[in-house]
């Protein structure tokens, strides 16, 4: 017979082994690329920028980054590349403020010194802002991915948003859908 202990003892321990097991599961799909590149056999709807940004630039092959605020959105990678010989990512921030894109940058030339070009849009009226002006507030930005600190990632494996993405990878992939190329990305 089971105690009220052993029944509040063992209701813990199967709430841990669930709550580890889907942070195992986000992970293992990362929908981020904040821990690994896009698994081979699964296919990644590429769709929200800010979360999905520093991941690409730390684990994606490439040699050539598009980037900037919306106004590079609509450029697409396949042109670029056909005509500079370059295999290029498209890492736009839909109302970036130059901090954010340069900050990408910075981790983009260092996980990959031997990028050959980068062709960024330069927006006018964000020339004036002060420098360290951020167009997203640090509770609605996703602050946690793009830094080292492995502590915070509590803040990524055990995250509704990060679990309901992953979910929506493994349905992408089931429905045979395809990973989104770099000119459809942020279009």
């Amino acid at each position: 017979m089971i105690t009220n202990k052993r029944w509040g003892i063992l209701l813990l321990i199967m709430i841990a082994v669930l709550l580890i097991g889907l942070g195992m599961l986000i992970v293992i799909i990362d929908p981020y690329f904040h821990y690994h590149a896009p698994l081979t056999r699964m296919e990644y709807p590429l769709n929200n920028e800010r979360y999905q940004n520093d991941g690409i630039v730390k684990h994606f092959k490439y040699d050539a980054i598009i980037t900037g605020s919306s106004m590079t959105q609509n450029f697409k990678t396949s042109e670029f590349d056909e005509l500079f010989g370059v295999n290029s990512i498209k890492v736009s921030f839909s109302g970036g403020s130059y901090k954010e894109v340069n900050e990408n940058l910075q981790r983009a030339v260092e996980a990959n010194p031997e990028i050959k070009i980068i062709l960024r849009g330069l927006d006018c009226a964000k020339m004036i802002q002060e420098k360290d002006n951020m167009t997203y507030s640090l509770d609605s930005y996703p602050a946690y991915l793009y830094d080292d600190k492995w502590y915070n990632d509590v803040k990524y494996f055990f995250n509704k948003n990060a679990l309901l993405d992953t979910e929506h990878v493994i349905r992408y992939t089931a429905f045979g859908n395809k990973t989104t190329t770099f000119d459809e990305y942020s279009n």
